[in-house]
């Protein structure tokens, strides 16, 4: 048969699809600090369930706690968390070597003494971007008595004695192997590979055991520096937490309360304070916008409400916006503290309001006891919770939607079809955000509220715009004065979600027996 001509030569129709996301959406997620030796430095790990922390941290570990308060909590629209993170840090006093951990936890002696010749052949680039190749041969590991023996027998055959491997039992969840750098003038382990057939994947080293690599944390890093650091590598949480509350000193915590200000919106900063420190902490840190004080005196982790409570939302959703006050977890899961003692003369849960600090405590109700977070507020020039997570939703959403303009485009003309192709999405954020209730529509301005809004537009009659459509948006395709490049300039004002947490009323019967 005579072969003919490929019809490409005449009509030549390149196939494609289209439609999916190009960049992910920001979670409303928790992040919780560690210092855990079980997790790399400058890599924080994501996890999906709790099954998947216990295994990971050990169940009896601190992150299994709070995970499993987390995991297990079941907002009052029937929904849950479906991921947590965890971040390692220090305190930044001594240098922290690179280091390589294995991935798995279960290792056998008898595997080990079987290797009478064995090799181990692995790159890393070092913090120059220099490439090192190392191939170790003829370890003899027969004749070893325990797994720090193996440890000790690898160590033996790196060349200048500047890479160490140890056997480390420290961990919360069994022992793993980990290597590192042993002076402080080797470069760091930025980036690790090692062949499967080697002694590499007996130590848990290869990428099927899930290796994890630990940056270096040279002396005198401070917290603020680690946490930007690896924001850059993950930032997809609203929650910013440590595990133990005792780890972070005031100091520390002034530091992380002002990085995270100054990120405006992008995180929310929480804190547990106790009988003895409540008032020098939240007087240290009024000043911070993001930042929550949550006063725990019975020591219940109950700074983890606000992050359990975010985790839950759904913003696709309808009404999604929640109020932080009157949540509660399993009826009697955390202890109420008791906020009706006097103080100066004054009783504590009034001294707490006054401050803007929250706690968790109870009323009664015709003899039924009812226990709650309150009141939902925040340090700062933003005192509603509610307002401020919902204002880092608000930014993520728009981050993701121009970004999302941007790479499935190829390219965003500085005109009129420009100017519109941006709009359109950012009205699509509004649009879900009065479905979600980020925006209200109708919402009851104040005479302030409106004044600030006329302030603003210049325009007296703006805040009827803001009360009837929920928002005022304004946009152009602006000049860069400094270097000539166009960027499309946006301004959004919105009536912001308010909730009602106090009743107040008065009851009057209208009968004949009156006098």
């Amino acid at each position: 048969m005579t072969p003919n001509i490929p019809y490409t030569k005449y009509v030549n129709i390149l196939s494609a699809f289209a439609g999916g996301q190009a960049v992910n959406e920001k979670q409303p997620y928790a992040r919780i600090m560690t210092r855990n030796s079980l997790l790399p430095y400058g890599n924080p790990q994501e996890f999906s369930s709790l099954e998947d922390v216990q295994a990971f941290f050990g169940g009896s570990s601190t992150e299994a706690i709070l995970a499993q308060m987390y995991f297990t909590f079941i907002s009052k629209r029937i929904r849950k968390a479906r991921k947590i993170s965890f971040g390692r840090w220090t305190s930044g006093a001594t240098q922290v070597n690179a280091t390589v951990i294995s991935g798995t936890n279960v290792f056998a002696l008898s595997k080990f003494k079987e290797v009478s010749a064995g090799t181990m052949t692995f790159s890393y680039t070092d913090i120059t971007g220099e490439s090192h190749d190392v191939n170790l041969t003829g370890i003899d590991l027969s004749g070893v008595s325990d797994l720090a023996g193996v440890a000790e027998a690898i160590t033996d055959k790196f060349p200048d004695n500047n890479i160490k491997v140890e056997y480390d039992t420290s961990g919360t969840n069994g022992s793993r192997f980990v290597m590192h750098e042993t002076t402080v003038q080797q470069p760091a382990i930025e980036s690790f590979s090692s062949v499967e057939t080697d002694l590499g994947k007996l130590l848990g080293f290869d990428k099927s055991s899930g290796v994890l690599l630990s940056e270096v944390i040279p002396t005198g890093t401070t917290v603020v520096e680690q946490l930007e650091y690896m924001d850059n590598i993950n930032d997809n949480y609203f929650t910013l937490l440590f595990s133990v509350p005792t780890d972070l000193t005031l100091l520390n915590a002034e530091l992380v309360a002002q990085w995270n200000a100054n990120k405006n919106c992008d995180h929310h900063f929480v804190v547990s304070v106790n009988k003895s420190n409540y008032t020098e902490w939240q007087t240290a840190l009024v000043g911070f916008t993001g930042t929550s004080v949550v006063y725990d005196a019975s020591n219940d982790n109950k700074f983890m409400i606000p992050a359990m409570c975010t985790a839950a939302i759904d913003y696709s959703k309808e009404d999604a916006a929640i109020n932080f006050m009157y949540q509660a977890k399993d009826n009697n899961y955390f202890t109420s503290d008791n906020v009706m003692g006097l103080v100066g003369g004054k009783r504590l849960y009034k001294i707490l309001d006054e401050a803007n600090v929250n706690y968790y405590a109870s009323t009664q109700t015709a003899g039924s006891k009812l226990s709650f977070f309150q009141n939902g507020v925040m340090q700062g020039n933003v005192s509603s919770m509610t307002v401020y997570v919902n204002s880092i939703w608000l930014k993520a959403k728009i981050v993701q939607k121009a970004m999302e303009t941007f790479m499935l485009n190829d390219a965003i003309y500085a005109n009129k079809d420009g100017e519109a192709k941006f709009a359109a999405k950012m009205i699509n954020v509004w649009e879900l955000a009065k479905l979600n209730k980020t925006i209200l529509v109708n919402k009851a301005l104040s005479d302030s509220e409106k004044a600030s809004i006329e302030a603003i537009t210049g325009d007296e009659l703006a805040w009827q715009k803001v009360y009837s459509q929920g928002y005022v948006f304004e946009y152009s395709i602006e000049t860069n004065p400094d270097n000539g490049a166009k960027y499309f300039n946006y301004r959004l004002i919105y009536a912001a979600c308010d909730t009602v947490n106090t009743i107040e009323g008065t009851n009057i019967a209208i009968t004949s027996t009156a006098k």
